[in-house]
């Protein structure tokens, strides 16, 4: 073998053992935020099993970008709360909604009209408020935003070797959860 098939062959050899050790990081790294994220985002909801269905997210490669590249992404936290009838991402005040059940006011600053099925929404997060209290409530929202931390945090191929591409991830207060295949556009 000459001098420069020996340092080819050395190089092809090095850059084989490098990219198998950085499978392998990767791998244990996606167990390790696989296992502790649902972990501790269990251990976050177990105080909340009274108020808390469960928390999901989606997560993704888009099919089509208007012609531009598609990445893969890790969807917004979404949450069923007890008693109240859709999933969505909680990003509203109770005491807000409380103050001025008719209006809410818009991005540019103006009021508009609930329409009734808000108003019905609205009810059922009373209800909830009610049910549990203002300080639980004030937990809840301040433990759905550390979830929503969490979840954002890890890097996203991560996520994609962790849980899968084109899936939904749920994990309920009763400690169970899962990973199901997601239809999108």
């Amino acid at each position: 073998m000459t001098e420069l098939e020996m340092l080819i062959h050395n190089i092809n050899s090095e850059i084989t053992a490098l990219n198998a050790e950085l499978l392998s990081v990767k791998e244990r790294y996606s167990e390790t935020i696989k296992n502790g994220l649902v972990s501790h985002i269990l251990k976050l909801l177990s105080e909340l099993e009274d108020a808390v269905e469960f928390v999901m997210w989606t997560q993704y490669t888009p099919y089509f970008n208007d012609g531009d590249e598609c990445y893969f992404r890790v969807g917004e936290l979404e949450v069923k709360l007890v008693g109240v009838s859709e999933q969505e991402v909680m990003d509203i005040s109770i005491e807000s909604l409380m103050k001025d059940k008719e209006y809410y006011t818009t991005g540019n600053g103006s009021k508009s009209v609930y329409a009734p099925q808000m108003l019905a929404h609205i009810a059922e997060y009373e209800q909830l408020y009610e049910r549990i209290g203002s300080d639980k409530y004030a937990q809840l929202q301040y433990t759905i935003s550390e979830i929503q931390k969490l979840v954002s945090m890890a890097d996203e191929e991560i996520m994609k070797t962790a849980f899968g591409d084109h899936v939904s991830v749920t994990i309920y207060s009763n400690g169970n959860w899962c990973v199901e295949d997601y239809e999108h556009d």
